[in-house]
């Protein structure tokens, strides 16, 4: 079991450091269809994982100046109570069925479609629209945008970054590098929020987490040190791709 979490492991944490998403996406399925954990401990111990591998990502995107503090911030405003609320929500009060098959299935949905619709505007298939210099979320539309992504990683640790990925590149004009290194330090934040109701109902596979960590440390590392070498269009086709992944995943897990 070591060998093959470590292995997997490393692949996560690249994938993590170099495009600011995946650790959800990936972990999630490792660690339930792979490792054979439950469902709700699954989650748990997916949060803890993403949190610490984010921070150590975090670290080397703030040295190398792709990390903006200030939309983290007005993000965290929003993100932090809204996956401490469905956290607990989960834990104490959802519907089985809702949680594990309809709302998959409803945010599946809409990543696939906008991440097939950021990957045409990457690959040049569809016209994008004038985007001139850099423009970002206000403060207002920053807290519901990480509101609604915090609903959702407290929900499922699944598709909360992506969606808010999605939503900076489908409405504002982010430069990559810099969303990858929000992306970390910002779900660094909201997972290790998310997962202290986990923690506390004892829903955490502790037992998992070093073997993991043996590959995730150095995997996060390599890729946040690589991410400023990626051409721009590239990178932002390789987002639109897990994006769309993502959603075809949720999909899939909720048929």
């Amino acid at each position: 079991m070591w060998i093959t979490a470590t292995f997997a492991g490393a692949g996560i944490g690249f994938v993590l450091g170099l495009t600011g998403m995946g650790g959800g996406a990936l972990a999630l399925p490792f660690l339930l269809w792979v490792l054979g954990l439950p469902p709700v401990t699954a989650v748990g111990t997916d949060l803890v994982f993403t949190t610490v591998t984010r921070l150590v990502g975090s670290i080397q995107h703030r040295r190398q100046k792709t990390v903006w503090l200030r939309p983290i911030f007005y993000l965290s405003l929003g993100s932090l109570p809204g996956a401490w609320l469905s956290s607990w929500w989960v834990l104490r009060m959802a519907d089985p069925q809702w949680v594990e098959v309809i709302f998959p299935r409803l945010l599946g949905l809409t990543l696939s479609l906008v991440g097939l619709y950021i990957l045409a505007r990457s690959m040049g298939w569809m016209r994008a629209r004038a985007e001139g210099r850099e423009r970002w979320p206000s403060a207002r539309a920053a807290w519901l945008i990480g509101f609604v992504g915090g609903l959702v990683v407290g929900a499922t640790s699944v598709g909360g970054g992506v969606l808010i990925s999605a939503a900076f590149l489908l409405w504002y004009h982010v430069p990559p590098a810099h969303l990858v290194g929000l992306d970390v330090l910002h779900g660094a934040l909201l997972s290790g929020t998310a997962a202290i109701p986990y923690t506390l109902h004892n829903q955490v596979a502790w037992h998992v987490l070093p073997a993991l960590w043996l590959g995730a440390l150095p995997g996060v590392w390599l890729g946040a040190r690589l991410v400023v070498h990626w051409p721009t269009q590239r990178l932002r086709a390789l987002l639109g791709l897990i994006i769309v992944a993502a959603g075809v995943r949720l999909l899939w897990a909720a048929g």
